[in-house]
């Protein structure tokens, strides 16, 4: 499913990336690569906040449309 509809502080598995390869190439050195656990807890101004590890991530809608996660449990 597209990280916009997943669901809020559950702990989500990235299975694709999606988009041009710029883009691609920009969330995979941000560390949002495939089989990374990520959550989300909201949003805040048009963009997805995104935790991965001890960071936490602003990404826009449209690019978080373009990552495929899966729950996790």
């Amino acid at each position: 499913m597209p990280l916009t509809i997943a669901p809020l502080d559950q702990d989500l598995k990235i299975v694709a990336l999606k988009g041009d390869a710029k883009v691609v190439k920009r969330l995979q050195d941000l560390g949002l690569v495939k089989d990374a656990i990520i959550t989300t807890s909201g949003s805040q101004g048009g963009a997805l906040v995104v935790h991965l590890g001890s960071s936490r991530l602003a990404i826009d809608k449209e690019v978080a449309s373009m990552i495929r996660v899966a729950v996790l449990g």
